[in-house]
């Protein structure tokens, strides 16, 4: 099994206002994490489309809480950056459904 590292990015308010009066927020790497790519199976395909699964991946790891995975705006794996879509609690693993363009 390969496991990738990854960095798991929070907004953070920043205590300043922009004009409209709306929060100014950061990212902050919350964790750095390990987890792993796992395939899209055919029931996937059929479930959520081939819109979603052509571009999006799903990451399974362990060392990231579900309220941290909730927290979370997005993940980079080697300096690419993901937007974390959806995210399933299994019990001791989560599964992240990220968001990202792949070269």
């Amino acid at each position: 099994m390969r496991f990738v590292n990854f960095d798991l990015v929070t907004p953070q308010k920043t205590g300043e206002k922009d004009r409209l009066g709306n929060d100014i927020t950061k990212d902050v790497v919350k964790r750095v994490a390990k987890g792993r790519f796992t395939e899209w199976s055919a029931d996937d395909v059929s479930l959520y489309g081939r819109d979603l699964t052509s571009s999006a991946r799903k990451l399974l790891t362990n060392q990231v809480s579900k309220e941290e995975a909730k927290q979370a705006s997005h993940v980079v794996i080697d300096g690419s950056k993901y937007k974390v879509e959806s995210i399933k609690d299994l019990g001791r693993w989560r599964l992240l459904v990220i968001k990202g363009y792949r070269l």
